[in-house]
């Protein structure tokens, strides 16, 4: 693991869904060419059976850890659902959440972070795609399983030590093509704003993915620069890529990007490029925008 290190902020990191890496050695690899050490951990790659070992080298070879909603991936494939009316999808992602809660601490990484819920239950295939509801409920039926299930994870998150972040979902025009969203919570400001008037633990907080923002306000109609100024006081941290604001495809970003002047506003925050698996030239071009914005 030798290589040139990047003089970068300490608040930024780089998804592993934007470096082309099928498995943690590849990563590893990927990030030491290119002088990154500082990486949000997601599914994008493939884990070894002990992977608290690898990241433990790592981790002595001077990398540091972010962990971000489904990893480390289960054996067995389901979708997170903080607000699930089904008993044991609801009781797997509250022990897939305590799991990445409990690793975050052991990699002295400051904060978990996760979706919020879903009103319906979502196949894998489903995710990033048109939802096909199988059953009726509403957002008034699921908000309070949503905050009891986080109000019971920041129980794990203050025994550890780590901070849970909320990340707010994305509503494509697709899955609300009347311009009302019934699918999706954590979307809007109210609804975090009303998740931490119930939940009032000071591990609580959000992780802002400025690309949902992007494709919801689109959906929603809302101003995204409103939505944004009004989330800033409940937001720890950032998910950085550009969109069309119909798709949510991770794209490159650019210092014309609509979110980039706000980035210096957010002066306790970290930020996590989250993009799809970019070239080399256009990685280190998105490292030195948010490097100069902040």
């Amino acid at each position: 693991m030798s290589g040139m290190v990047r003089k970068a902020s300490e608040r930024i990191y780089v998804s592993s869904s934007a470096l082309k890496a099928g498995t943690f050695p590849d990563l590893v690899e990927a990030c030491t060419a290119l002088g990154i050490q500082h990486v949000e951990l997601t599914s994008s790659f493939v884990c070894g059976d002990d992977v608290a070992t690898d990241l433990g080298r790592a981790r002595m070879a001077g990398f540091r850890f972010l962990i971000h909603n489904y990893f480390p991936p289960p054996r067995e494939p389901f979708v997170i659902n903080l607000a699930s009316a089904d008993p044991a999808i609801r009781r797997r992602s509250i022990e897939h959440c305590r799991t990445a809660l409990r690793l975050s601490a052991e990699l002295a990484a400051p904060f978990y972070s996760v979706h919020a819920g879903f009103v319906t239950d979502p196949a894998p295939s489903e995710l990033g795609r048109t939802f096909r509801p199988t059953h009726t409920r509403t957002k008034a039926d699921a908000t309070p399983v949503f905050h009891d299930t986080v109000a019971t994870l920041c129980e794990t998150a203050e025994q550890v030590g780590v901070d849970l972040l909320i990340e707010n979902n994305v509503v494509s025009p697709a899955n609300a093509p009347d311009g009302r969203n019934r699918l999706f919570l954590g979307v809007e400001p109210e609804d975090f704003e009303a998740l931490v008037t119930a939940v009032a633990s000071p591990r609580l907080g959000v992780l802002l993915d400025v690309g949902h923002l992007t494709v919801s306000a689109t959906a929603l109609s809302i101003d995204a620069r409103q939505a944004l100024e009004r989330i800033r006081p409940l937001v720890r941290a950032l998910h950085l890529s550009d969109n069309d604001g119909v798709v949510d495809n991770n794209l490159t970003f650019t210092p014309d990007a609509w979110f980039v002047p706000f980035l210096a506003t957010f002066t306790n925050a970290w930020f996590s490029i989250e993009t799809r698996p970019l070239e080399t030239t256009d990685l280190l071009a998105c490292l030195k925008t948010v490097e100069d914005a902040i």
